[in-house]
């Protein structure tokens, strides 16, 4: 009539619960390190695209910056101040490459929150289970 036998003892109950519930822990970790290390390898194709957006920026914005001062100067400008405005102008698009991939490195992207919330689940199924 029921599925399961009713012979075992509380303590062979509760043990076995217990065993299931160790099994349950040690996939929530397993799991939880996967999660980790995809999260990692996004933190990593974020530091990629910093470095290189910075080289790029830096190498073609040298160059154009060059010839707006250049234009600048012809322009009647002095020197120093062609300089001084192209630098302002390559260093708000350095900031603006460095902000872009910094906000892909923020605590919550990283954070695993698949795997807390299961976490917090199986504490509350503990806790009812050894009630």
């Amino acid at each position: 009539m029921y599925p399961f036998s009713t012979d075992r003892s509380i303590g062979e109950l509760l043990g076995e619960a217990l065993a299931e519930l160790s099994k349950l822990i040690q996939t929530e970790f397993a799991i939880a390190r996967t999660e980790m290390s995809e999260k990692v390898a996004k933190m990593l194709g974020a530091a990629k695209l910093i470095g290189v957006g910075a080289a790029i920026a830096l190498a073609a914005l040298f160059i154009i910056l060059m010839a707006i001062s250049a234009a600048l100067m012809a322009a009647g400008l002095p020197g120093w101040a062609s300089y001084l405005l192209t630098g302002g102008v390559a260093a708000i698009i350095g900031v603006a490459l460095i902000m872009a991939g910094a906000s892909r490195l923020s605590s919550r992207s990283l954070k695993p929150a698949t795997t807390l919330d299961e976490l917090r689940q199986d504490r509350v199924t503990a806790k009812a289970m050894t009630q």
